[in-house]
């Protein structure tokens, strides 16, 4: 099996996402208003209340989870590691774990690639085939390759 190449990708917000999370949203509207209404709650009862509630409060906490989702960066892979850097943070090694992908997109979640950095929460990026189409191809192979084994290396950034 060949090895998959160095690629190096332009992440930035995708339309995907914005359908995805306001699709999620959305479902839980509803399941909050089938279950009222299933459960014969009054609209003028707490209970009522407090389901209605809770899909409006998750909206707006999915809703600054989004906001906080970086604009625009740069994922890279060396062949040995992932690398993401972005106008808010220097170059760091990363760990990729694949969340959810079609042929023309993927949701990642990347976590700092030191074990011993857990102050910092995971980063949500959505990547779309149309950012950078010449290079969808040499992306997908290096999220599902292997790395090459080879001696360790330093900390520093490529």
């Amino acid at each position: 099996m060949h090895n998959a190449p160095s690629v190096v990708y332009p992440v930035g917000r995708c339309a995907w996402c914005d359908v995805l999370f306001m699709a999620l949203w959305l479902a839980g509207c509803g399941a909050a208003l089938l279950t009222v209404s299933a459960a014969g709650l009054g609209w003028d009862s707490w209970r009522a209340r407090v389901l209605m509630l809770a899909p409006l409060l998750a909206g707006i906490a999915a809703y600054r989870a989004y906001r906080a989702l970086p604009r625009q960066g740069q994922l890279q892979w060396d062949g040995h590691d992932w690398w993401w850097s972005s106008a808010q943070a220097q170059t760091q090694a990363v760990r990729l774990r694949v969340q959810l992908a079609s042929q023309r997109y993927l949701l990642l979640c990347l976590d700092g690639a030191d074990l011993h950095i857990t102050a910092q929460p995971p980063r949500w990026l959505c990547l779309c085939a149309a950012s950078a189409p010449m290079r969808w191809q040499a992306l997908r192979c290096a999220v599902y390759s292997r790395a090459v084994g080879r001696a360790p290396h330093s900390a520093a950034s490529p």
